[in-house]
């Protein structure tokens, strides 16, 4: 087993968590931006205002994702936007986050097929 795989297994097995625990969703509007904001500002050095998260949540939500665990306490988030520049699609993330005691299981890195997201 590589040393990436056993941390891995150390931290799932002392946070209690099995495969597929931990849930992604799509931003679901204005009820979770203090969940949001109060992770963001927990793990990120850098202060944003709210009308940072605004920018970015109300014109993309559908470039945000959430991560929760089992308890549905919320664990990781992506917010993002996307813009046109010379005529090219371009994406932009803005924020990335994983609390510290949920990173090295992926879950910044996590691909899934869109309609688990939504």
């Amino acid at each position: 087993m590589t040393d990436k795989a056993s941390l891995v297994e150390d931290l799932t097995k002392k946070l209690n968590l099995k495969e597929d625990d931990i849930q992604y969703t799509a931003y679901k509007g204005e009820i979770e931006i203090q969940e949001i904001i109060a992770l963001i500002e927990c793990e990120l050095s850098e202060p944003y205002t709210i009308f940072t998260y605004r920018f970015f949540l109300n014109n993309w939500p559908e470039l945000c994702f959430l991560a929760r665990d089992p308890s549905g306490q919320l664990v990781g988030i992506v917010i993002s936007k996307k813009s046109i520049h010379n005529h090219l699609q371009r994406g932009y993330i803005g924020m990335i986050v994983v609390d510290k005691r949920y990173r090295r299981l992926g879950i910044g890195m996590k691909r899934e097929k869109e309609e688990h997201i939504r």
